[in-house]
């Protein structure tokens, strides 16, 4: 069973991801930086969905904290602004995807499903 992490400052996009993988896998919420640092020291987390803007650090910031504590975590950023610089930059700090909001539950399962492929290949 994996260990999931949403980060997302928008209570029903928490909740929307814990009842989609609340069956199947371990699935935390936070909706700060501080909260997700938290999790993230405590547990081993598998799969982070992270909103690209959040109050405090933005999305990259975190991030760059998420790939420092752990280089093997599978970032997914969500955003509902998917310009194509957010991509590029989310990409280059070592997100693994990306999904736009308004969130669509099977590109999530989609995504998710893939990471796990990717991650038992390894």
């Amino acid at each position: 069973m994996n260990n999931i992490l949403v980060i997302d400052d928008d209570k029903s996009i928490v909740e929307c991801f814990i009842q989609i993988f609340m069956d199947k896998q371990n699935i935390y919420g936070a909706y700060n930086s501080e909260e997700a640092l938290d999790i993230l020291n405590k547990y081993k987390i598998d799969i982070v969905f992270l909103d690209y803007r959040l109050p405090g650090d933005n999305g990259i910031e975190i991030l760059k904290k998420i790939k420092n504590i752990d280089s093997t975590i599978h970032v997914v950023m969500i955003t509902a602004y998917g310009s194509m610089e957010t991509i590029i930059e989310a990409m280059a700090n070592g997100a693994y995807d990306y999904i736009e909001k308004p969130l669509d539950i099977d590109k999530i399962k989609i995504v998710a499903n893939n990471v796990m492929e990717s991650k038992k290949l390894k």
